[in-house]
């Protein structure tokens, strides 16, 4: 087994260090921040996220200083602006957000909110379905169109 040799100063840097996805590793600093680095141990995305998670479908949920979410590419840079109350990771295409209204809805990766935040409750698409509930506490299905 191969296990990958962190100069000392990055070794004990961090608190947590996850698995890899799509090439980086989700880290955790002293300070609770989270970030990512490379295989090489290389810091590639600063520790600043309150929150953050791992690579799904490109992109990384990760939570700013203001609590608000958005998505990351594996650059580091926010190509989904931090203005959700919360957000998941993508599956099949989308993503599920929950507005300041505390409804959900879902993005696609270009930030577009394709389904609206109307929902009391969502789950991720799975086989090309999604369970809601309604503001009648009705649950019911949608398609990636809504």
């Amino acid at each position: 087994m191969d296990f990958l040799k962190f100069e000392d100063s990055i070794e004990n840097k961090y608190v947590d260090i996850w698995s890899f996805y799509e090439g980086l590793a989700r880290v955790r600093n002293r300070e609770g921040l989270y970030g990512f680095i490379n295989k090489e141990g290389k810091e590639i995305i600063p520790c600043k996220y309150k929150d953050a998670s791992d690579f799904q479908e490109g992109l990384a949920v990760v939570q700013n200083k203001k609590y608000l979410y958005g998505f990351i590419n594996n650059e580091g840079k926010e190509v989904i602006p931090c203005k959700y109350e919360y957000a998941l990771d993508f599956h099949e295409g989308l993503a599920r957000v929950l507005n300041a209204e505390d409804l959900y809805g879902f993005i696609n990766n270009e930030g577009k909110e394709v389904i609206p935040c109307k929902y009391e409750y969502a789950s991720d698409f799975q086989e090309g379905l999604a369970v809601v509930q309604n503001k009648k506490y009705l649950y019911g299905f949608i398609n990636n169109e809504g």
